[in-house]
């Protein structure tokens, strides 16, 4: 049975590369399911509950202008956790991309041995949890470094997003507000442009880590940066694309979480503002966590897109540098 799946390592198109990164998930969805479903619930309960806790802050200080510091604590253990399991998700999602891609070329070395070739198979060996375990830790920190500054931007407490907000409405006149915010949706494509750069190094680190049979196609951070410069075109096509893609997969999944938050904060603006003794009942609340972490869960799998995506897209970048330096691939 054909799995639709190859190796990465092949010269592909930009469109390709999407194509196949979109295969990965739609021609495996049990696998993928198994694997990152239940990292995909963990962070949708954590997001769910953080969502309404920030809510709730946000209006309990609406009175008096004054965070609650209950209401400060819980936010501050909450996003952490928050990052912490986000970022286990992203290093098991790279893991699965390392043993596909083992597998894909297990297969291939199987397929040469019966057609006669005189290759060597490697020796297959069954991980224990401690070599899991190491291998986790290893790919989490080896990927943290080029994802840190997400969690920094998207932190609470320094409020950049709403700071941003507040600049573009305290404008005098609407085009004033459009000049603005333009300026800065023209801004944060440029950042996101010169971010690319930083894919390529971060793929590569995350494939490479702690695996021998590829140590010698381990880049350092400097040429790491300079290959993903020179292709950032490339990586941003295939970034923005897949992203769009992803986005419009996950309107109709996040509809539930939209709706059911827009309740939750109508509840608690209902009670501490107009002093309406109605809430939502428990039962309802826990309604609503259930189809918001279910709905929130099909809209993180679905964001695994852009990832495999961009595995083609590495896999294709780092096939074009080795044969420009003249290493047989």
């Amino acid at each position: 049975m054909q799995t639709h799946i190859e190796t990465i390592y092949s010269l592909r198109s930009n469109i390709d590369c999407i194509r196949r990164g979109i295969g990965y998930i739609i021609y495996r969805p049990w696998l993928t399911t198994k694997v990152m479903g239940p990292w995909a619930v963990l962070i949708a309960c954590l997001y769910v509950v953080y969502r309404w806790m920030l809510a709730k802050a946000n209006i309990n200080a609406l009175p008096t202008g004054v965070y609650d510091m209950n209401d400060i604590v819980m936010v501050a253990v909450v996003y952490p956790l928050l990052c912490f399991v986000t970022q286990l998700f992203t290093a098991r999602l790279f893991i699965l991309f390392r043993r596909t891609e083992a597998m894909l070329e297990r297969k291939a070395l199987e397929e040469e041995i019966n057609q006669g070739k005189d290759v060597t198979l490697p020796e297959l060996e069954t991980p224990t949890k401690k070599d899991k375990i190491k291998e986790i830790v290893s790919v989490t920190a080896s990927t943290l470094p080029y994802t840190l500054w997400l969690y920094i931007l998207e932190c609470p407490f320094l409020g950049i997003s709403e700071l941003l907000y507040g600049l573009i409405m305290s404008q005098p006149t609407m085009t004033r507000q459009c000049m603005v915010g333009t300026a800065f949706l023209a801004g944060l494509c440029l950042l996101a442009f010169i971010l690319t750069t930083l894919v390529y190094p971060m793929y590569n680190r995350a494939i490479t880590v702690r695996n021998k049979q590829k140590a010698s196609e381990r880049e350092t951070f400097k040429k790491g940066i300079k290959i993903g410069f020179r292709h950032k075109g490339k990586t941003f096509m295939v970034m923005t694309l897949s992203a769009i893609i992803a986005v419009i997969l996950c309107i109709v999944p996040v509809l539930p979480l939209v709706i059911s938050e827009n309740a939750v904060s109508n509840s608690f603006i209902s009670m501490l503002i107009h002093n309406d003794d109605s809430a939502i009942p428990a039962s309802g609340m826990w309604l609503m966590f259930a189809v918001d972490t279910i709905s929130l869960t099909a809209a993180i799998i679905i964001s695994i897109i852009p990832y495999s995506c961009l595995l083609y897209l590495y896999g294709t970048v780092n096939v074009h540098e080795r044969e420009k330096d003249g290493v047989v691939v």
